[in-house]
């Protein structure tokens, strides 16, 4: 058996990251198969909750109408900060690849996070195919395994990449801008203080929230967070959730591009609160 589908990629959530497999593997391993007859098979398929992220349409088009052939993959060309912030002030979305810590600590304002290998499953959800898209990445490998997650969805305006990363912008002079980040013991202790409670956004999957959240949290899907922004209280400091705070970074990052300041990661997120045991209840 060959995969149809990459794991991690939004058909293939939930995929182990196997070349090939076999029947007889996949009957005794693959926890889909773990069922007590054909009815049950079919009650849980039935069951699942799918998302159909907007990349879909592109693939629909090009899978119809063919696409120029591609024989090499594009080299975004390193561009220095001040053509970054004229492509920037111009609409390009600028791409920070870098990891939630980091992202944290300092970034360009207006850039989106997502996380190298948070690409495949969310960037269709949350990249424009109509603009020019410019990366701030750590490394040149990171920008390479970017452009090719990002050209097998389609998306060719891959204009640039910072050159001399977020350390060429800070010494430019440019504007910096900061998120705030909350620890799980942290948060469980505000939590426990009716009055000191901030909002919790939490942006996983709805299979992750039924099996467990925590009181009171506003939940929406990270993909749909960018049409669902009137849905955030905003009454209360607030502080994105996720399972390990990579997909809460990704939402913290889409709220400040929205104006929206008095927010923070919660790093380590479900999985952390597990550790330190903070109240979960169950939809």
């Amino acid at each position: 058996l060959y995969p149809a589908h990459g794991a991690g990629s939004v058909c293939g959530s939930g995929m182990a990251p196997r070349d090939f497999s076999s029947l007889g593997y996949e009957r005794r391993h693959n926890p889909a198969l773990q069922v007590d007859g054909r009815e049950a098979f079919i009650r849980n398929k039935v069951a699942e909750h799918h998302y159909k992220p907007p990349y879909f349409k592109q693939m629909e088009k090009l899978n119809q109408y063919g696409a120029p052939p591609l024989r090499e993959l594009p080299a975004p060309p390193p561009l220095d900060s001040a053509a970054v912030a004229r492509a920037a002030d111009d609409g390009a979305v600028l791409l920070d690849l870098r990891e939630p810590e980091a992202f944290a600590g300092a970034f360009v304002p207006g850039s989106l996070n997502i996380p190298l290998d948070l690409i495949p499953a969310y960037a269709g959800y949350l990249l424009p195919y109509d603009r020019p898209i410019l990366f701030i990445a750590s490394h040149a490998d990171d920008v390479a395994a970017a452009v090719r997650y990002l050209v097998r969805m389609g998306y060719d305006r891959l204009d640039g990449t910072l050159r001399g990363g977020l350390h060429a912008w800070e010494t430019s002079g440019r504007v910096l801008a900061s998120l705030g980040v909350t620890s799980a013991r942290d948060l469980k202790d505000r939590l426990a203080d009716p009055a000191a409670a901030p909002t919790v956004l939490d942006v996983r999957k709805i299979n992750e929230w039924e099996a467990g959240h925590l009181a009171g949290a506003t939940h929406i899907f990270l993909g749909d967070l960018p049409d669902r922004l009137d849905e955030v209280p905003t009454d209360r400091p607030i502080v994105t959730f996720c399972g390990s705070g990579r997909r809460a970074s990704v939402a913290a990052s889409i709220l400040h591009r929205h104006g929206l300041r008095d927010l923070s990661n919660n790093l380590g997120s479900m999985a952390a609160c597990k550790a330190v045991e903070c109240p979960i209840v169950h939809a």
